[in-house]
């Protein structure tokens, strides 16, 4: 409430070097009711020159009566040459994950970038490494992770953003060792770098302890898109994993 207080009051400044605004509001099917309502209200008689681009990956979450003063654009995913050529722009990325990062993405140029970040990469390998039941200790774990989103910036702004890159990571490895489980190896030579010990978890655990990990996985970045407090999250989730391999 206090965020769409801000965007409110930001509705009401004019410009001071041109003739509008644009405001962007992003994750705006997470608005609960009472921020959806102030913003109705805004949004019935906004300012001359000013524009909002509410940003939403389930439009259909919004109250209709917010959709129906909004037009909508739909962005298509990109090829993965298209993702290619924006990841080639920003240089410097090592020449062994392009290819990686390129199908992870999906099409989305935004992910490949947050991807393509070295730092990312170096976490990965240090915390994946260390999945494997009987030597994971959650308590460690949680706190590399936790130290790598403090060194991402002071506010939760640039955290939430850092935490999000590893759990992104944590839904496709998860992923992946389902597709161990199922025989359905065709990615490997694309992911097999990323996910080396897959295919071993694939054979300890289960389909319904798999399914319980990613909708665990899910959970905790819904918390930290909520605002959540970051490193409670990453301790809960972490404590998730080790009753999880303490199980099988």
């Amino acid at each position: 409430m206090a965020l769409m207080e801000e965007v409110i009051e930001w509705f009401g400044l004019r410009p001071s070097l041109a003739d509008r605004k644009v405001t962007v509001i992003e994750d705006v099917d997470f608005l609960n009711e009472e921020s959806a309502n102030s913003f109705l209200k805004a949004s019935e008689e906004p300012p001359a020159g000013m524009w909002v681009a509410m940003l939403s990956e389930n439009p259909e979450r919004l109250p209709p009566t917010i959709r129906s003063r909004c037009q909508s654009l739909h962005f298509n995913r990109l090829s993965d040459e298209e993702t290619l050529r924006v990841l080639e722009t920003k240089g410097g990325l090592d020449a062994n994950k392009v290819r990686e990062v390129v199908k992870l993405s999906a099409g989305v140029p935004g992910r490949a970038l947050d991807l393509a970040e070295p730092g990312v990469w170096t976490l990965w390998n240090s915390l994946s490494q260390q999945l494997m039941p009987g030597r994971f200790n959650c308590c460690a774990w949680a706190d590399e992770w936790k130290s790598w989103v403090d060194n991402a910036g002071p506010t939760g702004a640039t955290q939430r953003p850092a935490a999000r890159k590893v759990l992104f990571l944590l839904a496709c490895f998860i992923s992946e060792i389902m597709r161990h489980h199922l025989g359905l190896v065709e990615v490997a030579e694309i992911t097999g770098k990323l996910f080396q010990n897959s295919s071993t978890l694939a054979a300890r655990m289960g389909e319904s302890s798999l399914r319980r990990w990613y909708d665990k996985t899910v959970e905790a970045d819904l918390r930290i898109l909520r605002r959540g407090q970051i490193g409670l999250v990453i301790e809960a989730y972490a404590d998730d994993i080790a009753q999880m391999f303490a199980s099988l």
